[in-house]
């Protein structure tokens, strides 16, 4: 039996001669986006394309003065697209242009951040991959390191080039450290602002253009609000004394409490049972355990502005240049808690005040300043580009540095153990207002009393 063997002609995309166009210019187009990534400003076409993100730099003329301005076209996963033009800190060391290029050199080795004693992991590097910087825990390459994280004095600096960098998410009250020599740390990594290094728990960006306030604030959600301020707590006793305000302040408003402090209702972190916050409450009671500088945990930033609420915090000299202009209360705004609650009671009564007409568009005027600002919580899981600003991206970036600017940090203990309140500083101010007020009115009662 014999077998015949029949040719059958290929045709159209069968034919491999067909896509080979389509290969060499997927090639070429690849090798074209490498050779960009090598040179520019810094940052690699491989990572912008897919988040869409881009820096734009404009011209401002005005009265004969010619104004560079620079803005981010940013565009996450996590939040929508919008043009930064600045972002809210006292940090004077870098420019927000100059926070988002380094001066990367592709044919050297990579710069080594090594982690002496302070945890973290490659995916912290995640928001700057094109900054040619390698994260490690091998102490052997510690002759190579350019940065080393430290929690402690206990690392010997191996090269004068070496930035010893602090690492504590944690208020002083809570991690307190004395370290030798006093100028031994260059730069923070942590909530504070005035470092380098500085890696808060989130930030607030002035936007480029102003956003449309039909789109940002849900007006019909405001007005349905029906109660006051809600407090979600887990440490029940505290450096700021905050559970001791709460305790005075229900005295004169409602507070529900959850978590188990004060007898709080149930509600676990992450559940469902959080969306009360963007229905029912108008006040988030986003008090801290301790007052120091800088120190703004995700109580605000998430809890906060990740809701249609307006937070209470306990100090505005912690939160002025950090939050959104007129979109929070301070404690230390008022003289007494009566003072407070009053104010509260106002904005949520007096539709004039907290519900104001924009356009025809009713909205509350705590909320304003979502047209012009934005606010971004770090929650430390996904590390991306809204991380580039800030923490490790700096610490990389600094490494590239040439010539490097020096960093140090003067005097670290005085930064770090001074930068804190006296334990109950401000609670205790407030109280004792709020008792004597108490007591003034008893008194002018009692004295009615005899005159009738």
């Amino acid at each position: 039996q014999k077998y015949h063997q029949i040719e059958v002609p290929m045709r159209g995309w069968a034919r491999p001669e067909r896509w080979m166009p389509v290969i060499f210019f997927l090639g070429g187009f690849y090798l074209f986006l490498l050779a960009l990534s090598q040179f520019g400003d810094g940052i690699s076409p491989l990572q912008m394309l897919p988040q869409r993100t881009k820096l734009k730099s404009d011209y401002d003329y005005a009265e004969g003065v010619t104004v560079k301005k620079f803005t981010l076209i940013l565009n996450s996963t996590r939040y929508e697209t919008m043009e930064i033009e600045n972002i809210l800190t006292n940090d004077k060391s870098a420019t927000f242009e100059e926070r988002l290029h380094a001066n990367v050199d592709y044919k050297a080795p990579p710069k080594i951040i090594l982690s002496w004693d302070a945890g973290h992991g490659p995916e912290n590097l995640g928001g700057c991959p094109d900054w040619n910087c390698e994260f490690t825990y091998d102490r052997s390459k510690v002759e190579k390191a350019s940065v080393v994280l430290a929690t402690s004095d206990g690392f010997t600096r191996r090269n004068r080039d070496q930035i010893i960098v602090f690492y504590s998410q944690e208020s002083p009250k809570n991690m307190p450290i004395n370290v030798n020599p006093k100028d031994y740390f260059n730069v923070s990594l942590g909530f504070r602002h005035d470092t380098a290094g500085a890696s808060p728990y989130g930030y607030t960006v002035k936007l480029a253009k102003r956003r449309n306030i039909k789109e940002m604030v849900n007006s019909s959600r405001l007005k349905g609000k029906s109660k006051a301020a809600a407090w979600f707590v887990s440490h029940c006793f505290t450096n700021s004394k905050r559970e001791d305000l709460v305790v005075q302040m229900q005295k004169y408003i409602p507070v529900d409490i959850f978590g188990g402090c004060l007898q709080g209702k149930s509600c676990p972190r992450g559940e469902k049972c959080e969306d009360m916050l963007d229905e029912d409450y108008h006040f988030y009671l986003a008090f801290e355990n301790s007052i120091c500088t800088d120190y703004i945990t995700e109580k605000v930033w998430n809890q906060g502005y990740g809701r249609d609420i307006v937070p209470i915090v306990m100090k505005r000299s912690v939160a002025d240049n950090r939050l959104p202009p007129n979109s929070f209360l301070a404690i230390d705004d008022y003289d007494t808690v009566q003072d407070l609650a009053e104010r509260m009671k106002f904005l949520m009564n007096n539709k004039t005040a907290y519900s104001q007409k924009i356009k025809d568009h009713s909205c509350s005027e705590m909320f304003n300043w979502r047209r012009d600002y934005a606010t971004i919580y770090l929650n430390g899981e996904q590390h991306d580009i809204l991380e580039r600003p800030w923490g490790f991206c700096q610490l990389c970036r600094i490494a590239w540095e040439n010539p490097k600017t020096e960093q140090v940090i003067d005097d670290f203990n005085k930064w770090w153990e001074g930068s804190c309140e006296e334990d109950g500083a401000t609670v205790a101010r407030i109280l004792s207002h709020t008792e004597a007020r108490e007591n003034e009115k008893e008194h002018m009662i009692r004295a009615n009393r005899i005159t009738v």
